[in-house]
């Protein structure tokens, strides 16, 4: 599904078992490179995408990209503003490949959607201004089950809650990437100015700060860290399995991050305590419910 113009809605309806290669729904901002009128005609569209059920979306056999569920823009076009809302939706077991929603634009707001059992996150990828609230990522312990990945700057995360979350690395139940000095349009830019506040994440695995691409050699130049990111108010709960905060360049890589006032019930190795506060009883968070109608499962 490819959308194009203004003000288009997508609503109650299901997208279930898509198992070849390529974006299953992507947002276009620019129909043909550097076409200023197609330009013009498909930003700031304000599309949403909402009160769908996307579902049973299998790991691509042959290749490792162009499994996402969603894509809003792309690379060449990450810096225009889209503003389409993905909110009210449903993915479950949607394990194309580590994005389930691949975010390419700016000023997006992505709001009350639930994960259930997918092996992906919901990847900032490129664009800047992106608010992500209110959704809920619940893995059941299934392998390279994820929450939100953080790229580029401006960005709020909030009010989100996670639950037996168990990947690692691009799979973990949270992640701030660390950027290449002078990228691209489509490689890793700098994540600046974010804020992450009010998430809670029960029996997850790992949090990692610093992140770098898998690849070995492209890993040894991905080293310019966060720049002010607030981490506030968030809450951690495990009694079942031990929470790994992953620090990939130690104490020197959370220089550029606040932390103010997170709980957390049970003692993790971390080399700056200051900004978490051990709360040995701690109720355990309840995962909120599925509160609104959506396309129905077949």
């Amino acid at each position: 599904v490819l959308i194009y113009g203004k003000n288009n809605r997508i609503d109650y309806c299901n997208f279930i078992n898509k198992i070849n290669e390529g974006v299953l729904m992507a947002v276009v901002l620019e129909e043909k490179k550097n076409d200023e009128a197609s330009r013009l005609e498909n930003i700031e569209n304000h599309h949403s995408i909402d009160h769908n059920y996307f579902g049973k979306r299998p790991l691509l056999k042959y290749v490792d990209n162009g499994g996402e569920i969603i894509r809003i823009g792309d690379s060449h076009t990450s810096l225009l503003s889209s503003r389409t809302m993905v909110k009210n939706n449903v993915f479950e077991e949607c394990d194309g490949e580590v994005e389930i929603i691949s975010v390419k634009s700016c000023d997006n707001v992505l709001s009350n959607n639930y994960f259930l059992k997918s092996a992906g996150a919901l990847v900032l990828r490129h664009g800047h201004r992106n608010l992500v609230e209110n959704n809920v990522f619940i893995g059941y312990g299934k392998k390279s089950t994820a929450g939100v990945r953080v790229i580029n700057n401006g960005h709020t995360v909030r009010n989100n809650y996670f639950e037996s979350l168990v990947g690692k690395g691009s799979f973990s139940a949270f992640s701030v990437m660390n950027a290449l000095e002078n990228p691209l349009p489509n490689e890793y830019h700098q994540v600046k100015n974010v804020l992450i506040e009010k998430n809670t994440f029960v029996e997850c695995k790992n949090i990692s700060f610093n992140l770098r691409h898998t690849d070995p050699e492209r890993a040894t130049i991905q080293v310019k860290q966060p720049e002010n990111v607030t981490f506030r108010n968030n809450t951690f709960y495990n009694a079942e399995q031990p929470i790994e905060f992953n620090l990939l360049d130690g104490e020197s890589g959370i220089h550029g991050f606040k932390f103010k006032k997170n709980k957390i019930n049970t003692q993790a190795w971390f080399p700056k305590t200051k900004g978490f506060k051990i709360a040995k009883v701690m109720k355990k968070p309840i995962a909120p419910a599925i509160d609104f109608d959506y396309g129905t499962k077949y």
